[in-house]
């Protein structure tokens, strides 16, 4: 079986709340369901880097991330697929997008070794 989460709304998440989503991922786990996550937003992919077991064996098939228009200052969360753009990944590269606001270029406003560090096992693979 497969569970598929969107994750996009997850704003905040505390220590409790860390504690039952990892509760969560093991129950699922030892009932043989397989977990993706999709839309994670930027606050769950801080947990996924802080706590390994914030993601446990699930697959991530796209996440939030900060980026930046340089060109008029717009700062935005951006989805952005994992298997679209894992050989840029691999390269600890992430992909420029289109800004929403003036139509300039949109770079990835974070730092790739730190902010990638929960997609190790799609890096490695």
């Amino acid at each position: 079986r497969i569970v598929v989460m969107d994750l996009e709304k997850v704003s905040f998440i505390n220590s409790v709340g860390v504690r039952e989503w990892i509760r969560m991922l093991r129950s699922l786990e030892e009932r043989g369901v397989e977990l993706r996550m999709k839309r994670c937003s930027e606050a769950m992919v801080h947990q996924m880097n802080m706590i390994v077991e914030a993601k446990g064996r699930a697959e991530v098939e796209s996440f939030f991330a900060p980026y930046l228009c340089e060109d008029c200052g717009y700062e935005g969360s951006m989805c952005l697929d994992v298997a679209e753009s894992l050989p840029l990944f691999r390269k600890m590269d992430a992909p420029t997008l289109p800004c929403p606001e003036c139509s300039g270029t949109m770079e990835f406003n974070e730092i790739p070794e730190r902010y990638f560090l929960f997609l190790e096992d799609a890096l490695a693979g």
